[in-house]
């Protein structure tokens, strides 16, 4: 032991003595080590990370498509014979993504626009998430000429209602309507992405352009697989249907099919390519500061060689001088790679 600290005094001693040299080593690793921690934090958490959802892979996005449109939204009435015929999937879920015109009723802030979520009452169920505090939009709520109900995210619930568990029944205004607070959804529930409001389907299945099967109102559809069912064979069950469908409605069905697509895949699906480039981009970097990092060491080194021979010549053994310049490595990767955890590598 007081060997190796000898050798971790000396290797500093020999590095502060060399300011330069040493000040672009630390900087050149802290930028390739630091680059790679930022954008491997950024792959982890998009691509690599399951979704935060009980039993995510077996969760898949649904739409609809045509030979000229591979994916588009779904028509409700084609929804609802999905939902009744299908086997696959333990239950499915309709859901729209929207911008709301929110307000707190009697509340001091003012009016703004956030993000949410038109859902059916089972969309939860779907998801298998449960409100922390509160409860989930019952059926009955989700039907034409129920009393308004909505349902808010966490943060919103911290931000706007300070984190108060008398939050439960408060008004808010939604695009004009006073609806009722139900529940608060947990921070995990992202989706649709960034929504901080939910808000049943209700009336909107009473309306003609919705119930027009050959209308596409934006929706899409969210089912769970049963137990020991496969995507395939859910998709060619759906694929049933739609075909039956087309046969029953030609004016709207004809040449539409069904298109699923894991959630996962779904949401990460158009960024996967460019993260993936990117990491190689930032990896290429990372060996070009290595390799610059050993140029300078070689340069080093060969300016070194009296200090070299002079120990050598006083007895100091091939594997010592090794061990000594392994040491001063080492420091130095500890120091750059402290760096650019510290500073490159920040959350962004």
């Amino acid at each position: 032991m007081s060997t190796l600290l000898t050798e971790f005094r000396y290797a500093i001693r020999m590095l502060l003595k060399s300011p330069g040299f040493t000040v672009i080593a630390i900087l050149a690793l802290a930028l390739g080590i630091g680059a790679n921690t930022a954008i491997f934090s950024v792959v982890n958490a998009v691509l690599l990370r399951p979704l935060p959802y009980p039993d995510a892979d077996k969760l898949v996005n649904i739409g609809e498509k045509t030979s000229k449109f591979p994916s588009g939204s779904v028509a409700y009435p084609n929804f609802l014979d999905w939902r009744e015929g299908q086997k696959g999937f333990t239950d499915l879920a309709l859901v729209r993504r929207e911008n709301f015109n929110f307000a707190n009723v009697g509340g001091t802030s003012v009016p703004e626009r956030i993000g949410g979520g038109r859902i059916g009452w089972n969309f939860l169920n779907v998801m298998q998430m449960n409100p922390i505090l509160g409860q989930n939009i019952k059926e009955e709520e989700d039907v034409p000429g129920a009393p308004p109900v909505a349902l808010i995210s966490e943060r919103l619930w911290k931000t706007h209602f300070g984190s108060s568990r008398e939050v439960i029944g408060k008004q808010v205004v939604v695009d004009g309507v006073q609806r009722e607070i139900v529940g608060v959804t947990p921070a995990d529930l992202r989706f649709p992405r960034a929504a901080e409001i939910y808000v049943p389907l209700a009336d909107m299945r009473q309306e003609q352009d919705v119930l027009a099967r050959g209308n596409h109102p934006g929706f899409s559809t969210i089912g769970r697989l049963k137990p020991g069912m496969t995507l395939e064979l859910a998709t060619s069950d759906l694929n049933n249907i739609a075909a039956e469908l087309e046969r029953k409605y030609p004016e709207t069905n004809t040449d539409r099919r069904v298109t699923t697509t894991l959630l996962l895949e779904a949401a990460v699906g158009d960024y996967r390519h460019s993260l993936n480039l990117l990491l190689g981009a930032v990896g290429c970097v990372l060996l070009i500061a290595c390799a610059n990092v050993a140029n300078l060491q070689l340069v080093r080194g060969i300016s070194r060689r009296r200090e070299f021979a002079v120990r050598a010549a006083l007895g100091a053994r091939r594997s010592r001088l090794l061990r000594q310049l392994v040491t001063e490595s080492l420091l130095l990767s500890l120091a750059g790679g402290a760096l650019g955890l510290a500073w490159f590598g920040r959350p962004v």
